[in-house]
């Protein structure tokens, strides 16, 4: 995902935002945390 992506998922609700920004690090965190903690985090920082 671009930085395009990003500022065009700014005007979304929260929800859409951050997970948009979990998907583009998902890829690095999948390598160092588990897929049901990468949920956890999400569903936390909403």
């Amino acid at each position: 995902m671009d930085s395009k992506s990003i500022v065009w998922n700014y005007n979304k609700p929260q929800a859409v935002r951050v997970c948009a920004i979990v998907k583009k690090d998902e890829s690095f965190m999948r390598s160092k945390i588990k897929r049901t903690e990468i949920k956890r985090f999400t569903l936390e920082a909403l």
